[in-house]
């Protein structure tokens, strides 16, 4: 949601990108032709139709896009719960496995390395799967509204889609990507599926509906998963939330895991989770009824094209033409409102940024790994000193942490931080930032900023000056997000459709087809096995 500043209030009015001026801009000017055609040929014949009726088709029309606007925002502030509580659940569940995974037994009995190893792993599960379960929301919404369309899949949305699970994947077990690409969803059609459902579209996008292998031929999982789909997909944020909870009940009731209880607190942070998913796949999959709908445009047609003509030609040009266009701004106003705010989880700018709140998660996850391994020790001790300055030195002993206490595990050591593609931080840009630094990039032609030495850029010194402190004003763009840190084959395979989707679309470069079988056939030259980072 693009930010502004509520305090000025010419700084709402006067704002074009984010607001609604771009869309009532075209067809406010057809009105305005319109209604000076009109006005123009009534005044030259001395028509002027009788106005009785039309002030009860207006209040009709008002009454009616004035409920959708309602529902329509109301869906909206819905929205903003459900991604807060999905985000706070998930919060809440790394919070309380990362504080209540033992390193001791009461306190004196020296877990072995074994068992360490084992609480620190637990930890590492849990950040990664909450990760990976807040960036499938953003690619759930996306492909549900993708079906939404039918097989009118664009390239732009299926590149953001693709470029969602191959995030996904670089928090996943190999295991799990093999699973993750068999049930995304995502299919490319052969010539026969496209021309069996009239579309020259080489993608498609199925899920929760059983198919056989009859109904899926022609259709190729488009991340190359094995075997062969006997279904169209499923939900993938139900997928990573069961993987979620089978990481928080392996540990129970042991040495070096959580206490039983534990179980009870995690289940009440995942009901949050669960119902925010429920909620926001209703307000993607389930728009408000057509009918309504139907009604609600039919109704504003025929009021705004048939208002010039009741209108006095003797009134002048005020009457005829500028204010029943300033009317039917206002309707067609009411209207480009509703039908941004009824998917307030698309891609529109007054949209919410999944990809925002992921990010915040990320931050908040690394701090609470952080603080519960290597500083774990430091914070006890100062809870310790706090009591013994405040004349509480016999209890403040309690606090001191056991000698066997010595995690040195950091966050870094199992996650590295990795930039985003162009597109996607472009995207984020567009749909999250501050208005005047969207003004001042705006103004610097859109270039892209370079985000590193590797990157290609004709761009001038002036320009790239413009640039940097336009980067420098926009302090909400999200360029980095959380990847594993490990030297494995699907982590290099991500790594390497990672760079490809970059490149896919743009004119001269790679097909999003290339991009993805880019990672097997190996034609970007990965070198992260040579080291443990391999974005």
């Amino acid at each position: 949601m693009i930010r502004f500043s509520a305090s000025s209030w010419f700084s709402a009015l006067l704002v074009y990108y984010g607001g609604v001026l771009p869309k009532l801009a075209w067809p406010t000017t057809l009105y305005v032709l319109y209604a000076s055609a009109v006005y123009w040929f009534c005044k030259d014949l001395n028509i002027c139709f009788s106005t009785e009726g039309l002030p009860l088709v207006a209040g009709c029309v008002t009454y009616m896009l004035v409920f959708r606007l309602n529902q329509c925002h109301s869906r909206l502030h819905g929205a903003q719960a459900m991604v807060a509580k999905a985000v706070g659940g998930l919060r809440g569940i790394v919070s309380c496995i990362c504080t209540m995974a033992r390193y001791t037994e009461n306190n004196s009995v020296e877990l072995t390395e074994d068992e360490q190893q084992a609480a620190t792993l637990l930890k590492v599960h849990v950040c990664r799967l909450s990760i990976a379960y807040i960036v499938s929301l953003k690619y759930h919404m996306r492909a549900a509204d993708m079906m939404n369309a039918g097989h009118k899949v664009d390239s732009d949305s299926l590149r953001h889609a693709l470029t969602d699970l191959v995030r996904i994947k670089s928090l996943l077990t190999g295991v799990e990507t093999d699973l993750l690409e068999y049930c995304c969803g995502l299919y490319e059609e052969g010539e026969e599926a496209a021309t069996m459902t009239n579309t020259s579209s080489s993608f498609a996008v199925d899920m929760n509906r059983h198919r056989t292998q009859r109904d899926l031929a022609g259709l190729s999982l488009l991340l190359g998963g094995t075997g062969q789909a006997e279904h169209g997909g499923y939900a993938v944020p139900p997928f990573i939330l069961t993987l979620l909870r089978m990481a928080i009940r392996e540990p129970l009731d042991k040495r070096w895991g959580c206490p039983e209880r534990v179980l009870s607190l995690c289940e009440d942070y995942i009901d949050d989770v669960i119902q925010a998913f429920r909620g926001m796949n209703r307000m993607v999959a389930c728009p408000l009824p057509l009918p309504y709908l139907q009604l609600c445009k039919l109704l504003l047609c025929l009021f705004v094209l048939s208002l010039p003509w009741v209108v006095e030609p003797a009134h002048g040009a005020w009457s005829n033409i500028v204010a029943p266009s300033v009317l039917a701004m206002t309707f067609l106003g009411y209207e480009t409102c509703s039908d941004i705010m009824e998917n307030p989880l698309g891609d529109d700018s007054a949209d919410i940024s999944v990809y925002e709140a992921a990010h915040e998660l990320e931050v908040d996850i690394q701090q609470i790994f952080d603080g519960t391994a290597f500083r774990r020790a430091s914070i006890l001790r100062s809870f310790g000193e706090l009591g013994a300055q405040q004349g509480l030195r016999g209890g403040s002993s309690k606090f001191s942490p056991p000698e066997a206490c010595k995690d040195t595990a950091r966050f870094s050591d199992f996650f590295e931080w990795v930039r985003l593609p162009r597109h996607s931080v472009e995207y984020i840009t567009m749909q999250s930032t501050d208005i005047n630094a969207l003004n001042w990039r705006l103004f610097c032609h859109g270039r892209a900023m370079p985000e590193d030495e590797h990157s290609e850029s004709d761009v001038t010194d002036e320009e790239n000056t413009l640039l940097r402190d336009a980067t420098l004003k926009d302090m909400y763009t999200v360029r980095y997000c959380v990847a594993l840190r490990a030297s494995l084959p699907h982590l290099e395979e991500a790594a390497c459709q990672w760079k490809a989707l970059e490149r896919a679309g743009l004119p001269g470069e790679i097909s999003l087809q290339e991009a993805m079988a880019s990672g097997r056939t190996r034609a970007c030259s990965p070198k992260g096995s040579a080291r443990r980072s391999n974005f």
